[in-house]
């Protein structure tokens, strides 16, 4: 347990990094479905009022802590895809490609350096 945006979390360079932070907009949390509502702590989905104040927090920690050929594979909420991109390139990070779920929505950001 911990936050990786966090400086004292330990240094370190990756090759590959996961991310699956809180994305959901704080408005929008009562709406989600009930099984998730009620089993998935509201810290795992509080994404602040837009859904992006975890990216801001997270991204320069992504790109400081990426290596030089290494990617990131960062899930979004619907939606979301230009915004987390911007907010990955102003911090040096390149669109690297997209996955969508079964239901056609881009749900996967994959950035590099």
């Amino acid at each position: 347990e911990g936050d990786f945006a966090d400086p004292k979390a330990g240094a370190g360079v990756f090759d590959l990094i996961l991310c699956n932070p809180p994305y959901i907009p704080r408005g929008d949390i009562e709406q989600l479905a009930p099984e998730v509502v009620r089993f998935d702590p509201e810290r795992a989905l509080d994404g602040g009022d837009d859904g992006l104040a975890c990216w801001r927090r997270l991204m320069p920690r992504l790109r400081q802590g990426l290596a030089r050929d290494g990617r990131v594979f960062v899930e979004i909420g619907a939606g979301q895809e230009d915004a987390v991109t911007a907010l990955a390139q102003q911090v040096g990070l390149l669109a690297a490609g997209t996955r969508s779920d079964l239901s056609g929505i881009v749900r996967c950001l994959i950035f590099a350096v």
